[in-house]
C-alpha cells in the first residue's frame, strides 16, 4: 500500500473517532432535570449520630442549609468531607446551617470516619435510617 492511501486511511479513521467522540458529549444535555428541582425540602426528622434527640434536617430558621449525604466506604466522601467541615467551621457563624447525613453505615465506621475526617461544631451529623432521607432527596 502507497503511504498516501495509508495516510488518507488514518485521517479518515481519526474524522469518524472525533465525530463519534463529539456525539458523545452532546448526550449530557439530553439528561432530564430532576423533578425535585424548586420543590421544597422533604420534611424529615433524623436521629444524631453521636447524642442524643433528632433534628430536622430543614427547620426553616437558616436562610442557606447545606445537606451533605456521605458513607464510611465512599470514597468522594472521603475527599469532600473536610472540605465540608471547614466550611462549616468558617460559614456557620455566619448563619448557614449544616447537616451530615450518613447513609447505610454501621455506627462505629461513621463514627471512625468523623475521627479520621472531621467534625464541626456547626455541623449536625443524623443517621439515615432506613435510607428515607435519601429517597425523599432523590439520591
Amino acid at each position: 500500500m502507497k503511504a498516501s492511501t495509508i495516510t488518507w486511511i488514518a485521517i479518515g479513521a481519526i474524522v469518524v473517532l472525533a465525530g463519534v467522540f463529539a456525539g458523545r458529549l452532546g448526550l449530557i444535555e439530553t439528561v432530564p432535570e430532576s423533578p425535585l428541582i424548586g420543590s421544597p425540602a422533604p420534611d424529615l426528622e433524623l436521629p444524631f449520630l453521636e447524642a442524643e434527640g433528632s433534628v430536622a434536617l430543614y427547620d426553616g430558621a437558616a436562610d442557606v442549609t447545606v445537606i451533605s449525604f456521605w458513607a464510611s466506604w465512599c470514597e468522594p466522601c472521603k475527599a469532600e468531607h473536610p472540605d465540608l467541615v471547614r466550611a462549616a467551621d468558617s460559614l456557620g457563624p455566619e448563619g448557614v446551617r449544616f447537616v451530615a447525613v450518613d447513609s447505610q453505615d454501621p455506627e462505629g465506621a461513621a463514627i471512625s470516619f468523623l475521627d479520621e475526617y472531621g467534625r464541626s461544631q456547626f455541623q449536625d451529623v443524623v443517621v439515615d435510617e432506613g435510607n428515607r432521607a435519601s429517597i425523599e432527596f432523590g439520591i
